[in-house]
């Protein structure tokens, strides 16, 4: 009898709670569905398709509005002008980055995808510095990508024409590049090491797709309670974690300051520089988290965009005979294409760009999250409130979320409000994992600081002996090789498109690529492919809006932070192992970097730069670059089989711009704008990431009427479908509906 009373008072508790929340927010959020109890809006919610449903929302409150998902509100921006009303005008005001339970566990603030405020802020200036800089050196990004284009083209070679799923190549492709990048040096895509990091990295991007992620991270006390596939993304990203330490070890043995080799070469130089720095923000752990997040970030949006722009060619074999054509008359065959060659190849490059928007790539962004409390629109958000991308509020659980959605209200608040809007949302999984550092997940100014060193050390890439730009063109080069070892029979390219991408990035963080049988790297991979697939599950984004469910329920919540574990656990071995052999007038990798900056801000008592942050940073650059890059390959491969008069144009347009006879480049882009816009329209169509990471507001801000609150949950959605902003073939501007889409929507 005793238990039975304890559970109706704990309901009733949980009730009262339920609806004082949601009417304390009444004559301030934007105005929305009528939320149940506990559950909020989410019975309205079509799991399956968020951006549909909360496209059909906008049709009955507008471009802003209220759902809650759970308890939490979450205001809704939905169009192209509420977006870039609350994004771009009030950018400042909207930087925050929502709140996501698994994410939260997994980064622990670090990285750059998830993290807020200053360290989002440091991680992400200085990861986009390093990687611009990375292509000005003897090996730029350009070359890495050549390089890991020629490994594609091979591996694709051995198949001898016999039908086969290329998803595993191109997977491994991105994420090979991502390698090379962060790790220096590309893996073969047998590598087992690279097998299992690129193996982790799927099925944590499956697992958080899933129905149960969204149920952990609307209820994030299901993360800690309940057992779950939310167990498996955290096990996945651990591996992550650890292979990625490991990768920053070897850095640190081996680093020079003054000769940065990759990536967190770069992180760990600037860890040193920033060593007396009592904040600092460049640490290990944001390292290691920012190295994740560049994983995530480009792996499985890259692979996605392969795949299905490879259907969508092969469905319309004209346009890839035009695509073929321009690359021919471009490129020619003789040589790789390079980013010089797109401004003459304006249609290839509308082609990536269309696939891209056809596909869908990223139906709903990261949410994100107003720092202050704002008046957007005449409605009042308060800070910390989810934006889904024009403007209404969700509540997830208990808590509201502010939705942008449509491009115009993402463009208004994240960039014209970036600032405001550059806060991270709460994510209980990504806090349980990286407990605040890393880029993704992180907040403030380890956000800032790690940010800012990572972009500055991948920039810096472009000036070492070795690219970013190499490492694809060599990983690509691996991954072609591995599809040319299928000798034309039938096959799936899954796994071998996860290992490039990862490899990528694995050579940017850790020095050296990964033999795809290399078991370390198999291990790394699978661990976050694992994650990936739990935190995409429903459990997971219960445990996300309920996050006592992490702590005192079993659930795969409990895998994902054990494969968090053993990715922080291999990171850090990489790390030590840089430590070791650490030159800091030579650092090789981004881990290196890091370190370097960790010893230069030693005597920094609010130094960002430190272990845990190198973990969580190298983490997200995983998490970020590996599952996106290796997807979009993936389904990029799959759209030009189905369009083969896509594939056709687009070979057509490599023929004249490259050639057979050498690796794409960056420089080839701009001649191949047929290719280019298959690539993004790829993207676009397979809708890689439907959900955009949570922002949160910096400060109380107005947008669009609404007041928004400081550290309010923001979730920036997109219209990807909206027929007046898509990209004209001619790569050079937006295009009217009258224009003819590359992909016939209806045939795919």
């Amino acid at each position: 009898m005793g238990l039975v009373v304890v559970l109706v008072l704990g309901l009733s508790c949980l009730l009262l709670l339920s609806l004082w929340k949601q009417s304390s927010g009444k004559g301030k959020l934007p105005p929305g569905p009528t939320p149940l109890p506990i559950l909020g809006n989410i019975l309205q919610l079509d799991i399956k398709d968020i951006s549909k449903s909360l496209s059909n929302l906008s049709k009955v409150y507008g471009p802003v509005y209220t759902v809650y998902l759970g308890l939490e509100p979450a205001v809704v921006l939905h169009g192209y002008e509420v977006m870039k009303e609350a994004l771009i005008a009030a950018g400042e005001e909207f930087s925050g980055r929502g709140h996501f339970p698994m994410a939260e566990r997994v980064n622990k603030g670090h990285g750059i995808i998830f993290s807020n405020g200053k360290i989002w802020k440091e991680t992400r200036r200085f990861s986009l510095m390093t990687l611009r800089n990375l292509g000005v050196g003897k090996r730029s990004i350009e070359e890495h990508i050549q390089e890991e284009a020629r490994c594609l083209v091979e591996e694709l070679r051995r198949t001898n024409a016999s039908p086969c799923d290329p998803t595993f190549l191109l997977s491994c492709a991105p994420c090979n590049v991502i390698c090379s990048i962060i790790f220096r040096n590309r893996f073969d895509y047998t590598d087992p090491n690279f097998l299992t990091f690129l193996g982790k990295f799927n099925e944590n991007f499956r697992i958080l797709n899933s129905l149960w992620i969204q149920a952990c991270n609307n209820f994030p006390a299901l993360i800690d309670y309940l057992p779950g596939s939310h167990n498996k993304v955290f096990k996945n990203f651990a591996y992550v974690k650890s292979y990625i330490l490991e990768k920053v070890k070897e850095h640190q043995a081996s680093l020079d300051v003054n000769d940065p080799r990759d990536f967190i070469d770069c992180f760990l130089i600037k860890m040193e520089q920033e060593k007396h720095n009592h904040q600092m923000v460049f640490t290990l752990e944001n390292l290691i988290a920012t190295a994740v997040d560049l994983f995530r970030a480009g792996t499985e949006t890259t692979s996605t965009t392969l795949r299905y722009g490879l259907l969508l060619l092969l469905k319309h074999p004209d346009v890839t005979a035009k695509v073929q054509k321009e690359i021919d008359s471009v490129i020619e065959r003789h040589r790789s294409p390079c980013m010089q060659d797109r401004i003459h190849m304006p249609y290839t490059d509308a082609v990536v760009h269309e696939i891209q928007r056809y596909i869908d790539l990223v139906p709903i962004s990261v949410p994100h999250a107003v720092t202050r409390d704002i008046k957007f629109r005449n409605y009042l958000i308060p800070k910390l409130s989810k934006v889904y991308g024009p403007v209404y509020t969700v509540y997830l659980g208990l808590k509201p979320t502010v939705v942008l959605h449509g491009c115009e209200a993402m463009k208004e608040a994240l960039i014209d409000a970036g600032e405001e809007f550059s806060g991270r949302g709460h994510f209980p999984m990504a806090e349980r994992v990286n407990k605040g550092h890393g880029i993704i997940f992180s907040n403030g100014k380890i956000w800032k600081e790690t940010r800012r060193f990572s972009l500055m050390t991948l920039r810096n890439f472009g000036m070492g002996k070795r690219s970013i730009e190499e490492r694809i063109q060599e990983e690509a080069c691996c991954l072609v090789e591995e599809l040319r070892k299928t000798n034309a029979s039938p096959c799936d390219p899954t796994f071998l498109l996860g290992c490039a991408p990862c490899n990528v990035i694995c050579s940017i963080i850790f020095h050296n690529r990964f033999d795809y049988t290399d078991p370390n790297f198999l291990t790394l991979l699978e661990k976050f492919n694992e994650n990936f697939k739990i935190m995409s599950t429903p459990w997971m984004q219960v445990c996300s809006n309920f996050p006592a469910l992490i702590d005192y329920l079993p659930g795969s919540h409990n895998k994902v932070l054990k494969n968090s574990a053993y990715v922080k656990s291999y990171i850090l071995e990489k790390v030590k192992e840089h430590q070791a052999s650490l030159d800091v007038n030579d650092p090789r990798d981004f881990i290196d970097c890091f370190l370097i900056k960790m010893e230069q801000e030693k005597h920094n008592q609010q130094s960002e730069y430190t272990i845990e942050n190198l973990i969580a940073t190298v983490s997200d650059m995983f998490s970020a670059g590996a599952e996106t890059t290796s997807t979009t390959m993936r389904y990029g491969l799959l759209l030009l089989l189905k369009h083969p008069e896509v594939t056709a144009k687009v070979q057509e347009e490599i023929d004249r711009v490259i050639g057979r006879h050498r690796s794409a480049c960056m420089q080839d882009r701009s001649h191949m704008p047929y290719t280019d816009a298959v690539v993004h329209e790829i993207q676009r169509y397979i809708d890689l990431v439907p959900t955009n990471l949570p922002h949160a507001v910096t400060c109380d801000i107005k947008f669009r009427n609404y007041l928004i609150p400081k550290v309010f949950r923001l979730f920036p959605g997109q219209k990807t479908h909206d027929q007046n902003q898509l990209l004209h073939v001619s790569g050079r501007g937006l295009r009217g509906h009258n224009n003819i889409n590359i992909f016939d929507f209806c045939a795919v």
